[in-house]
């Protein structure tokens, strides 16, 4: 009877010590960003070259790179203020006319498809200030028209072109 009542103990111990170390790994996974999905675009250079071409495409434009991982292709930016926003994003919950202070955060992935070739994907996530609301600024979520993601690819398109 001893013999079962630490062989159950153990056991016990066994599983919960299995259930800390899954629940642990579940808290890391979440930490990570969500996938999105965006435009995506094939671009007819290696991935390193297009890799190295967007990190200074952002720069150059003011994006601040919070997250790369360059084995896996991502880079994440922070929200950055976007001028004109409204020609970039479609809000809803408020009226146009009283959205201001655009801003946008960007999530990369570019993916080696052949030796020359590399498909680019971007996501943007835009977030713009309802000032018409009664409650001080609240920002509300708006989607992408495509518009910022476009001039991004034709941008590194440039950049790598020029580094030919």
């Amino acid at each position: 009877m001893r013999r079962y009542s630490l062989l159950l103990i153990l056991m016990a111990g066994l599983v919960f010590a299995s259930c800390q170390s899954t629940s642990r790994t579940a808290r890391v996974e979440s930490d990570l960003p969500e996938a999105q999905s965006g435009p995506k675009k094939l671009i007819g250079f290696p991935k390193e070259v297009v890799w190295s071409a967007m990190e200074d495409l952002l720069r150059a434009r003011g994006w601040i790179i919070t997250m790369k991982d360059r084995e896996n292709g991502t880079m994440y930016t922070s929200y950055a203020d976007v001028p004109n926003g409204s020609n970039y994003a479609r809000c809803s919950g408020g009226r146009q006319s009283s959205l201001s202070d655009y801003r946008a955060q960007l999530e990369i992935t570019l993916k080696r498809v052949s030796a020359d070739g590399t498909d680019v994907t971007i996501a943007s996530t835009f977030e713009a200030a309802d000032a018409g609301r009664r409650e001080s600024q609240t920002r509300i979520e708006c989607s992408s028209n495509g518009q910022l993601e476009a001039e991004l690819f034709a941008g590194v398109d440039s950049v790598v072109a020029a580094r030919k």
